[in-house]
């Protein structure tokens, strides 16, 4: 059996499914499967909450949580179903020790049919999120800073001669080493192509939705 590490924030999400009585947490997998595919996995835990309001909705994000991580360890080692679902359970029984016997049977049970049921859901947005992480830079953020900077003349004992507006553009991103920024000096002609190109960006992510929901396929928007 692989020893697998279970990250802390996951143990919560771990614990529901082994705890929770069996009938409710089988009724959150349902819901799942029947959700829409969504990167964002708060969203999934919103729309779930609505069909399952007998949990309470911060349980259901656990949940969720758990399950996903699930699914994106199963891309990262490619384990069958199967083997993940007994590895992983014994390694959780492992650090949750005050699982009964029942609790600890039905953890197994349950990450196995979550494993074979939410394919299409969990599965797929797992999929998408690894391709995703896949480019060599993501975006995480960004700032614009306008400022006023001042023009001396020639003489430094004499008054301003006038001032220049000026914008800053702060992207943050992420690479293979971490989190890293940079600055861009904008002018508006700057501003106005940057505000052009979103607009044409939104415009052909509409054309393609179009085609794609013709098509009947699902998708994901990153």
């Amino acid at each position: 059996m692989a020893v697998l590490q279970i990250p802390d924030r996951y143990i919560p999400g771990l614990q529901l499914i082994a705890t929770l009585d069996k009938k409710v947490v089988e009724s959150v997998l349902k819901a799942v499967a029947e959700s829409k595919p969504s990167l964002k996995n708060k969203e999934i835990a919103t729309e779930v909450s609505k069909v399952v309001p007998e949990i309470d909705p911060q349980n259901v994000y656990q949940i969720i949580l758990a399950l996903a991580s699930i699914y994106d360890l199963r891309e990262y080692t490619q384990y069958d179903n199967d083997k993940l679902s007994e590895d992983l359970s014994e390694s959780i029984i492992t650090d949750l020790e005050d699982l009964s016997f029942e609790q600890q049977q039905q953890l197994k049970e349950l990450i196995l049919k979550a494993l074979n049921l939410l394919e299409g859901t969990l599965g797929s947005t797992s999929k998408a999120r690894i391709l995703l992480s896949e480019y060599e830079r993501l975006y995480l953020k960004a700032k614009i800073i306008t400022d006023v900077r001042p023009i001396f003349k020639e003489e430094l004992s004499d008054s301003v001669e006038g001032t220049l507006i000026i914008h800053l553009l702060k992207l943050n991103y992420l690479d293979k080493s971490g989190e890293k920024e940079f600055f861009i000096a904008l002018d508006e002609s700057d501003l106005k192509e940057l505000e052009e190109q979103v607009k044409k960006a939104q415009e052909q992510k509409k054309s393609l939705l179009s085609v794609i929901e013709k098509a009947g396929i699902p998708y994901f928007i990153s």
